[in-house]
């Protein structure tokens, strides 16, 4: 703390007393100590592990279940059930088949104009 303000000198202050009591040992605890803490288990304990449990891929890694097959995993072989079609997609899907088709019978008409003009311009070309 400064003695005047105008100057940078300090002076110290005397020490604190000490606190009364015992002084705490530093470092590691006695070896008795550690040993008992070591029998009474782990600290930390993952809920369900009162002795069993583990879980299902554990089980398996030591060999307790059986390896399950490709088509178990997924169920049957025919593949999830398809819900029934609503009215308007059932109304879509028709629009879509007529559309359709009246594309294949335009191209089918075009297909036929272009071989009568090919044709046409065969012959001329022969001439």
């Amino acid at each position: 703390r400064p003695v005047q303000p105008e100057r940078s000198t300090f002076e110290d202050r005397a020490a604190s007393p000490p606190r009364s009591g015992t002084k705490r040992v530093k470092g590691l605890p006695a070896a008795t100590a550690a040993a008992g803490a070591a029998a009474s288990g782990p600290a930390y304990r993952p809920r369900g592990a009162d002795g069993g449990g583990g879980g299902m891929v554990a089980a398996m890694m030591r060999g307790e279940l059986p390896e399950t097959t490709k088509d178990e995993k997924w169920g049957s072989k025919e593949g999830p059930a398809m819900a029934p079609l609503e009215d308007w997609e059932i109304r879509k899907l028709e629009r879509e088949a007529k559309k359709a088709a009246a594309l294949k019978e335009q191209q089918e008409k075009d297909a036929v104009v272009q071989a009568r003009k090919d044709a046409a311009s065969a012959g001329k070309a022969d001439k």
